[in-house]
């Protein structure tokens, strides 16, 4: 008996196991003993290993694309809410820039009301 039901289907119709060994002839004309059981048996074995790695290679792939598009979406985002920040920082820099322009007006009218200070107590002295 064999573990692959198309090869056990294969020696039944084939007469048995005695019927799956032959001879073949090598290249320099010497005759080779071949069991087409066991070849079989390790064919089929060599193709079902490679379907479960053919197999764990679409779900690794599948899983290396779900983290790309994650990242991809988280790296959008980043760049979005940096964007939001470049531009909050801009806002942040024009109010700061008004902001100093109003210091230095208040400086400048505090230095002429000082003056006329000045002025007008030097005016009640004299």
């Amino acid at each position: 008996a064999t573990d692959c039901p198309c090869i056990q289907a294969l020696l039944e119709a084939n007469g048995g196991k005695d019927k799956m060994v032959g001879y073949l002839s090598t290249p320099e004309g010497e005759s080779v003993k071949v069991n087409f059981e066991k070849l079989l048996q390790n064919e089929t074995t060599k193709r079902l290993l490679v379907e479960k790695e053919s197999k764990a290679l679409r779900e690794t792939v599948e899983t290396l694309k779900a983290a790309r598009d994650a990242l991809v979406t988280a790296g959008k985002s980043h760049v979005d809410r940096e964007s939001e920040w470049q531009e909050a920082i801009a806002k942040w820099q024009e109010a700061n820039g008004k902001l100093s322009e109003d210091v230095l007006k208040f400086e400048n009218e505090c230095t002429k009301l000082r003056n006329i200070n000045d002025a007008l107590t030097n005016e009640i002295e004299v």
